[in-house]
């Protein structure tokens, strides 16, 4: 795995006040230490970076004068318009991105994903211009929902914001109702595929979210033909295999019930 990366898709070049942000992230997330690297303080142009400190991570806010390519954002926002119908046209007018990412590749995914989060946060505060924020190239959002959620950017386990980096999207087959994520991959290598079962859609997208959730937690800790659920009744059976719906997709496939 890579250095995780967020993309800020921004309306046109905006310059960066490194102070503006960590003020704002002060604000935002009272207790939690922040500050501007040496050498990135003042207003920053277009093609420069910026190298913060947040909670102990270095991150890096690289502004880039043209737009994010398409193949980088298209599927993504096809899928947020379920919930965002106009993604894909805000995504198609951005003009400029800010590149935002840890300087180094964390052991800890979860740690540095939250730490992107509360920067990404700040960012839309203080730059005018804010469109849309993507996760990793896989995953969209409306800037209004990013900042938002990631106020509980560092709220403990279990309640943490995951849908910042992880969308479900449920799906039916034969009348039943499966959930795919996208975005899992990032923290434990492999996309979530919940298989259709006899469910109401908000109980599928509840069993996918809990085992999205605690993986993010604990990382890649299920291994294959291994059970995940508080009890028997619960438990669904997971199994390492490539998608039945997306071609070439390594995915944790899990059933509702551990047979």
């Amino acid at each position: 795995m890579s250095r995780q990366i967020a993309y800020v898709l921004l309306d046109a070049v905006h310059a960066i006040d490194a102070a503006s942000v960590i003020a704002a992230l002060h604000t935002r997330h009272a207790g939690v230490s922040s500050e501007v690297m040496t050498g990135s303080a003042g207003a920053k142009p277009a093609g420069s970076a910026v190298t913060l400190r947040c909670d102990g991570e270095v991150i890096l806010v690289m502004t880039m004068p043209m737009p994010l390519p398409k193949q980088e954002w298209h599927l993504p926002s096809l899928r947020a318009s379920a919930s965002w119908p106009e993604a894909p046209s805000v995504f198609a007018g951005h003009g400029a991105h800010l590149v935002v990412s840890t300087l180094t590749e964390s052991a800890d995914r979860l740690h540095s994903a939250r730490r992107i989060a509360a920067v990404v946060g700040a960012l839309i505060t203080v730059i005018p211009g804010c469109r849309a924020v993507l996760w990793e190239s896989l995953v969209a959002h409306a800037p209004e929902t990013w900042k938002a959620m990631s106020n509980d950017a560092f709220a403990p386990y279990p309640v943490f914001p995951y849908p910042l980096w992880v969308s479900l999207h449920p799906f039916q087959d034969g009348g039943k109702v499966g959930v795919i994520s996208f975005g899992l991959s990032s923290f434990v290598g492999r996309e979530l595929e919940l298989e259709p079962q006899t469910l109401a859609p908000e109980e599928a997208a509840s069993k996918a979210a809990g085992l999205a959730v605690y993986l993010l937690q604990h990382g890649p800790a299920l291994k294959d033909g291994d059970t995940f659920g508080a009890t028997a009744a619960e438990r669904i059976r997971v199994r390492h295999v490539q998608s039945k719906r997306v071609p070439g997709l390594a995915v944790l496939h899990a059933t509702a019930d551990a047979a």
